[in-house]
């Protein structure tokens, strides 16, 4: 059978929310069959479209499963689904201080400063800095701070401070949007190289 693969961008936004949908994604292991394609927007089990890029505007809130069904010239067919959440936006994240490539030592009180926009209040004691020490390819959470403003400690935990070694400082903030409606995160990161 064939092999349903969705595209959707945005999957999240306000009320009238237009979504490009992209099904370019999808195979047959037999190339020479022509796949036929059956979107459902809307969960109803109507098929919305046959196009294999379509476009749909979601006009009221919700969480909606569209789904793709792709079927190739013997019947054989698949799917797949994608959620789409219609009524809240994803909230914007971003570090004022500190700066990706700004220095630090091991040690230090780093202090942070974070932005969040949102559609809904933002709740700074709800915003979630975490302080991860890079190593090579890997990362070690070892500190975490809750607000808007604050300071972290530092450290190399336990490394050689003389190793591959970065701090990275990641911000998240989950939005509460009610209405039924699911939360949605937003993050930012920075990069910090040790002084020594």
């Amino acid at each position: 059978p064939p092999t349903a693969t969705i595209e959707a961008s945005p999957t999240s936004g306000d009320v009238p929310l237009t979504v490009s949908f992209n099904a370019a994604g999808s195979t047959d292991p037999d190339p020479a069959d022509k796949l036929t394609y059956q979107w459902d927007f809307n969960a109803d089990g109507k098929v919305d479209s046959s196009a294999p890029n379509p476009t749909y505007t979601f006009t009221e809130n919700g969480v909606f499963n569209a789904t793709l069904k792709v079927t190739d010239q013997g019947g054989r067919s698949g799917s797949d689904y994608v959620t789409i959440i219609v009524g809240n936006t994803p909230p914007v994240v971003q570090f004022i201080t500190p700066q990706d490539g700004d220095t630090f030592a091991f040690g230090d009180a780093v202090p942070f400063e974070v932005s969040v926009m949102d559609d809904q209040p933002v709740d700074c004691s709800r915003v979630q800095v975490t302080y991860i020490l890079g190593h090579d390819t890997h990362g070690h959470p070892l500190t975490t701070a809750f607000g808007c403003t604050g300071t972290i400690q530092t450290s190399a935990g336990g490394h050689d401070p003389g190793a591959n070694l970065s701090g990275v400082f990641v911000a998240e903030y989950t939005d509460d949007p009610g209405d039924g409606l699911p939360p949605l995160t937003g993050s930012d990161e920075v990069v910090l190289e040790p002084t020594g």
